[in-house]
C-alpha cells in the first residue's frame, strides 16, 4: 500500500506540473493576444486621428465651397437685377429715341 500510495503521489505531482505548466502556456498565449490587441489599438487609434484630420479638413472643404457658392449666387442676382435696370433704361432710351425720331420727320 505504500508502494502504491507513493505512486500515486508521484502521478499526482506530475499532474500538478503538468496542469502547472499547461496553466503558465495559456497565460503566456495570453499575454502575446493582448500584447498583439494593444498594438493594433495603437494602430486602430492612429488611423482614427488621421481619419477624423481628413473628415476635419473635407468639413472645411465643404464649408468653404459653399461660402462661395452663396457668393457667387449673390452676384448672379445682383448681375440679373443690373440687367433687368439696363434693360429698363434701354427700352426708355429706344422709346424716347423713337419719339424724337417721329418728331424730325
Amino acid at each position: 500500500d505504500a508502494v502504491a500510495a507513493a505512486a500515486a503521489g508521484e502521478e499526482g505531482g506530475a499532474g500538478v506540473s503538468a496542469a502547472q505548466a499547461a496553466a503558465e502556456a495559456e497565460v503566456a498565449r495570453l499575454a502575446r493576444e493582448l500584447e498583439e490587441a494593444e498594438e493594433e489599438k495603437y494602430v486602430l487609434a492612429g488611423d482614427v486621428e488621421e481619419l477624423q484630420a481628413e473628415l476635419e479638413e473635407a468639413h472645411q472643404h465643404e464649408k468653404e465651397y459653399y461660402e462661395a457658392k452663396e457668393e457667387l449666387e449673390a452676384k448672379v442676382a445682383h448681375l440679373l437685377s443690373d440687367r433687368e435696370i439696363l434693360e429698363a433704361q434701354l427700352s426708355s432710351a429706344e422709346q424716347r429715341a423713337h419719339a424724337l425720331q417721329r418728331e424730325i420727320e
